[in-house]
């Protein structure tokens, strides 16, 4: 047990060991060398640890100027996040800050945004101050590992037992590693509690600072270092729930952050990096021939846990391109490591199906998130990675094949696609005016082509087959389109009676042409489908026209709608 109260004033921590282990004082020079901690850094920290747990933090106006304790103090006009010492309110910002900058209410942490350049300055001097010694001692044990030195230190933290417990343990040493082993139990147990200290003050630190700053790469990195000092030498020796108590912790502090700071691109690195310690740990224990199941229970949930995650940020914060990326990798990763139906070990073949069960739900979801927000290109993005995974489970797992009703795999893929390009129709009916809509329509047809054209690495179809799928195809998603665009045709089943403005109209045309040329591009680039279009000279006349009415529109300012013939 650590009684750290008297650390940040420099005065050293007493250690109680376990059993027979005796009590250790810090070195005075290890004690000296840890900086004094800041007060705003101590009462967030409090707040962080204390039940209960907050889990979720916001930025925003705790308290009205002239109606606190300045005005009681005598001075309330000053705003309390000047920096500034030298004005007449420095004594009752300091009877105040930092108490006052925070508030905790059940599990919501709220920060006075006034104050938060001040917050933001104290705790980057002190991330920076335990830094300095935070490298000079991790640089110390990457060169003693890498000579092949090993330590041994009793460790009396935490054993369950009543006495000590020997272990490998990744030891700090501010006055240099020693290679006596024979040390006296108090000085190696002076170590121990050296780098756990050390670890604490850099773990607060960073936790502070990336409250208020979320997109510090420094900070991160050393965090990381922190996390694995902590598995030191035990890495895949020590149990799997202490080994993802640690990080499951990591993942809370990330989840509390993400309800302020959700579009920090080194916060999802951060993220990504925990789960793969995590995902790595749990196949490494489940090793062989006959756990593949165990696998998958373990991994699914995992995987759903990340998605609900991204669904939730994506929710509060729209247009999230890094919540919809990490939710990517959440689902490949459960795709890599899912066996195929060949795998003669699987005792149950519904376990291969659920996965396909599992990205169809994907699949899906998209298509009803994009009803709600029809703006959010990365969500439109995901969707098509999702369609493309849901298609290539069932070609290498033979889930078409499965269906006597499908036929082939191909065949079986193509009534997918053809699904969901049906529902994408309906969203063009009801959402014409944005880009979003017809963006996801040009991705699910462009799956629809690499199946037709054998881009999945499965068989083509035959040249009778091709035509009749390519002439259905094209009737339903190009012509159609072109004649409701044109010709001011509706299309089918399309029955709203509301009469759009003309911006709506003109946005409309727009994106549809910009639409049909995308597609006859990747048509075009296709030779061994477009030699399967029974009227090509048809096609050239919906190219060119698009072309011009897109170059008469003077609004038009960008020139993507320009390609290649």
């Amino acid at each position: 047990m650590i009684d750290n109260s008297d650390t940040a004033s420099g005065s050293g921590a007493r250690v109680s060991g376990a059993g027979d282990t005796p009590n250790c004082q810090l070195p005075n020079n290890s004690a000296a060398a840890l900086p004094r901690q800041p007060e705003a850094v101590r009462v967030l920290t409090a707040l962080l640890r204390g039940e209960p747990k907050p889990e979720e933090i916001s930025i925003a106006i705790l308290r009205a100027d002239g109606t606190d304790d300045y005005l009681n103090n005598g001075d309330g006009g000053n705003d309390s996040g000047d920096c500034g010492g030298d004005t007449g309110a420095a004594g009752a910002e300091a009877a105040t800050y930092p108490t006052n900058a925070f508030k905790k209410v059940d599990t919501h942490l709220g920060m006075h945004a006034p104050d938060l350049p001040r917050l933001a300055r104290d705790f980057r001097d002190d991330y920076y101050n335990v830094r300095k010694l935070f490298r000079r001692t991790s640089i110390s044990i990457k060169g003693q590992h890498r000579l092949g030195g090993q330590n041994h230190c009793i460790n009396s933290f935490g054993a369950d037992d009543g006495g000590p417990t020997t272990s490998r343990v990744a030891v700090l040493s501010f006055g240099g590693a020693s290679d006596d082993t024979s040390n006296s139990s108090a000085s190696i147990c002076g170590n121990a509690v050296d780098s756990m200290l050390l670890r604490q003050r850099i773990v607060d630190a960073t936790s502070c600072l990336l409250l208020t700053c979320p997109d510090n790469a420094t900070a991160w990195a050393d965090r990381r270092r922190a996390l694995l000092l902590a598995l030191g030498n035990e890495e895949g020796h020590m149990p799997s729930e202490k080994f993802e108590n640690i990080f499951i912790t990591e993942l809370k502090f990330v989840d509390l952050l993400f309800t302020q700071h959700s579009k920090a691109p080194n916060a999802w690195a951060h993220r990504k990096w925990i789960c793969s310690r995590i995902v790595r740990e749990k196949i490494s224990r489940n090793t062989g021939t006959n756990t593949a199941e165990k696998k998958l229970q373990l991994l699914q949930p995992w995987a759903e846990g990340e998605i609900d995650l991204c669904t939730r940020v994506a929710e509060h914060f729209p247009k999230n391109y890094f919540a919809w990326a990490h939710r990517y990798y959440a689902i490949s990763v459960l795709f890599s490591h899912w066996p195929n139906a060949g795998k003669s070990y699987l005792s149950d073949a519904s376990l291969v199906e659920s996965l396909g069960a599992f990205l169809a739900g994907e699949v899906m979801f998209i298509e009803q998130w994009l009803s709600r927000h029809v703006s959010d290109h990365s969500a439109a993005h995901y969707g098509a990675e999702a369609l493309r995974l849901h298609l290539k489970h069932g070609f290498r797992s033979g889930a078409g094949a499965h269906r006597e009703e499908s036929g082939t795999a191909t065949e079986w893929a193509l009534a997918v696609v053809k699904g969901v390009l049906t529902t994408s129709k309906q969203l063009i009916q009801r959402y014409s005016s944005h880009e979003v809509i017809w963006i996801w329509r040009r991705h699910v047809g462009q799956v629809f082509l690499d199946i037709v054209g054998g881009e999945f690495d499965t068989e083509t179809l035959m040249a009778g087959k091709a035509v009749e799928v390519l002439g259905i195809f094209l009737e339903a998603h190009v012509y159609e389109v072109y004649d409701y665009l044109m010709n001011g045709r509706k299309l089918s089943n399309y029955n709203s009676n509301i009469k759009p403005e003309e911006e709506e109209v003109r946005l409309s045309r727009i994106h549809g042409l910009t639409y049909l040329l995308w597609i006859l591009d990747q048509l075009q680039r296709r030779n061994t489908l477009i030699d399967f279009v029974p009227d090509k000279e048809r096609l050239n006349n919906i190219r060119n026209a698009c072309k011009d009415t897109l170059a008469k529109d003077v609004k038009v300012c960008y020139n993507t709608w320009r390609l290649e013939a």
